[in-house]
């Protein structure tokens, strides 16, 4: 008996998720002092729903990045049209980055919000990108990021929205000095980052957590960078 086209997608995302977490095994497992990873989750892509103290305490945690270029980075990146992409291609062009996982309804909508406020304050200046990486590589697949990105108007040639292979989550969330740790509800709570990238690839400012100063980004970051 063959198997339905379900059970097919089912195993390939249980198979998905086991790679992640195999992957983040071994980061923790390199990991110095506490052994804490950058990156841990459970049950990847469920829905943090109950429990926002956790979320926004995660939020606000700090790290530092690993330093170097984001464009560097290798590991392969799909983007909301199914397109394989690599962050060598924005190399030459200002661009800001955070990460979020679609099925979460506290922090991420937040981010979301900042860097959509972002993306208005700096409308005269049509070089500048934005950027959303997905933190949950089992469930958010192309046509999950290209319904978010509708929902949200993510769908302008400034955004792109990409989700890593297993094997580049970790490496990525090093780059931008993001923490993640299981939700108890099963999410992920994860550090609320922004990262304002140069276009050498070079992080030339950061800013951590949902609650930020008066005017949020917009405020913060009154000019975008300028391409090369």
């Amino acid at each position: 008996m063959s198997d339905s086209p379900g059970m097919g997608r089912g195993m390939a995302v249980r198979l998905a998720v086991m790679g992640v977490l195999a992957v983040l095994l071994v980061w923790r497992a390199g990991c110095a002092g506490d052994g804490s990873s950058p990156v841990e989750h459970g049950s990847a892509g469920e829905s943090s729903v109950t429990t926002p103290g956790v979320q926004e305490g995660a939020a606000s945690e700090a790290a530092s990045p690993s330093g170097g270029s984001l464009t560097a980075l290798g590991g392969t990146f799909l983007d909301s049209d199914g397109h394989a992409r690599r962050l060598a291609e924005f190399r030459g062009r200002a661009w800001v980055a955070s990460a979020i996982y679609t099925r979460c309804v506290t922090v991420c909508p937040r981010v979301v919000e900042e860097m959509l406020a972002l993306d208005r304050a700096w409308s005269a200046d049509t070089s500048c990108r934005f950027v959303l990486f997905s933190l949950d590589p089992a469930h958010d697949r192309p046509e999950v990021l290209r319904a978010f990105g509708e929902a949200r108007g993510l769908r302008s040639p400034r955004w792109t929205l990409l989700v890593p292979d297993s094997a580049t989550l970790g490496p990525l969330a090093q780059a931008l000095g993001l923490l993640a740790r299981p939700d108890p509800a099963g999410g992920i709570a994860h550090t609320a980052v922004y990262a304002r990238v140069g276009p050498d690839g070079a992080t030339e400012d950061r800013a951590v957590g949902v609650s930020l100063p008066r005017g949020g980004l917009a405020a913060l970051w009154r000019r975008p960078p300028a391409d090369r």
